[in-house]
């Protein structure tokens, strides 16, 4: 690091770190101590908060595409019985479990949503989905913004009948059907690399 003041460069021993309250006070940390607050207990865990029905999840609570996992037999012994027994007990009382934690070390704690996935098999017998929890980031409750939206003005009320066909016409053509066999929308081409 160079000094702006000096333009000298700066030693690791010779900055300092602090956090601003109010106008003039400052509380110096050392770097340690700022590592072992960023850090919410062991890395990539999770600590349970309880659980609620799975229908009080709404689709748009989700913050980024959901994670997926499944136990390790390789960390904790019997962790895939006891996953197996509570994945089931989810699934038949249609249960959400909430957990706080980190997926990754150095990561910001987030708040969890993991959903049970039971394992799909086609007529074939064949996986199409197997068997796991899907995770869920949800947001804080201070993430969560609430819209003042300005009234529509009187004189935009009322769509012209004939422009209302055609956004209906141009919605219809783009809504996609998902395949039998999985239900799910792909193979998809992603757009972004049609263009290379």
């Amino acid at each position: 690091y160079i000094c702006s003041e000096s333009l000298k460069v700066l030693t690791p021993d010779q900055i300092e770190t602090f956090y601003q309250l109010g106008v003039d006070m400052r509380v110096f940390v050392k770097r340690e101590e700022v590592r072992i607050l960023k850090r919410f207990g062991p890395p990539a865990s999770f600590t349970f908060l309880g659980f609620k029905p799975a229908a009080s999840l709404k689709p748009w609570y989700a913050v980024r595409p959901p994670y997926f996992v499944v136990p390790s037999e390789k960390s904790v012994e019997g962790s895939t019985v006891l996953f197996n027994a509570l994945l089931k007990v989810m699934g038949e009382r249609e249960l959400a479990m909430f957990a706080v934690g980190t997926l990754r070390t150095g990561e910001a704690c987030k708040l969890f949503a993991l959903l049970p996935r039971q394992e799909r098999l086609n007529e074939h017998g064949e996986v199409l989905d197997d068997a796991g929890m899907d995770v869920i980031v949800l947001p804080w409750s201070n993430d969560i913004r609430r819209l003042q939206l300005d009234p529509v003005p009187e004189d935009e009320k009322d769509v012209p009948k004939q422009l209302v066909d055609k956004a209906r016409a141009l919605v219809t053509a783009m809504e996609m059907e998902p395949k039998e066999e999985t239900g799910r929308f792909y193979p998809f081409q992603n757009p972004h690399l049609q263009k290379h």
